[in-house]
């Protein structure tokens, strides 16, 4: 029964790594993602603002 144990915590622990990789990456992209938005932005504004 130990052995066992140990077996399923080791899963959860590498499958909470696995889920705070996901989070982590899914992170990142969404703060790339809004960067290039909020750069989208900034460089079409200037040319509104002259016209």
């Amino acid at each position: 029964m130990p052995t066992s144990k140990a077996k399923s915590v080791r899963c959860t622990a590498s499958v909470m790594k696995m889920l705070d990789n996901m989070v982590a990456e899914m992170k990142d992209s969404l703060k790339t993602e809004a960067r290039g938005i909020s750069d989208g932005i900034q460089t079409e504004k200037p040319p509104r603002r002259t016209a």
